[in-house]
């Protein structure tokens, strides 16, 4: 490799695409400057501070807003954004296996089944975590984000529901071909189904 770009490269191995821990986090100081900007609806302050901590300070941040303001973080995010923005604040806000549930919907809804996304959580999640995840899709999503549109989407969801509540991490990749074969016998995702 050479040495001029390891030289001047701040990349450490095993580190990329992840938020390590803000070294000079101050909840009480992040809340004030998130108050300020939604009350300025200042987007640059709010992307700042919710993209360079990592999950667990956000979650920090979130009580902390609920401590000091007596309102929930969330409310008050979608009252002043809208549109991308606020959904990308509102999913970084989420806990690890609220989002993970949500993803899993979101896979799920509307026309056509996102087969990577589904492929990539089942497969590579243990089954604590799985189990974790769809305690959680079965108390938040349905509350949060679910709108049943048919009947069948509906049992396609209740399906994949089942699948996670017996699923073991070695039968993950029979999981899966199962999960793609009863979609294509049932024709999910083809807009006569959903009509």
């Amino acid at each position: 490799m050479d040495s001029e770009y390891s030289d001047s490269c701040d990349m450490y191995w095993g580190t990329l695409g992840t938020v390590r821990p803000y070294s000079n986090f101050y909840p009480d100081r992040d809340v004030m400057e998130i108050v300020t900007a939604l009350e300025n609806k200042d987007t640059v302050t709010l992307l700042r501070i919710l993209t360079n901590r990592n999950n667990a300070q956000r979650q920090v941040i979130a009580q902390v807003f609920q401590e000091l303001t007596h309102k929930d973080i969330i409310t008050a995010l979608k009252k002043a954004l809208s549109g991308d923005l606020e959904l990308l604040l509102l999913e970084l806000l989420m806990p690890p296996v609220e989002y993970e549930a949500y993803r899993l919907q979101e896979a799920m809804v509307g026309l056509g089944t996102d087969e990577e996304t589904l492929a990539e959580i089942l497969s590579t999640r243990s089954g604590k975590q799985l189990q974790s995840i769809s305690a959680a899709y079965k108390e938040k999503v349905p509350l949060l984000w679910f709108e049943p549109r048919t009947c069948f989407i509906y049992e396609w969801n209740s399906f994949l529901y089942g699948l996670l509540q017996i699923v073991q991490p070695y039968l993950m990749s029979t999981l899966l071909v199962l999960i793609l074969r009863f979609k294509n016998l049932v024709g999910i995702g083809m807009a006569s189904s959903l009509q």
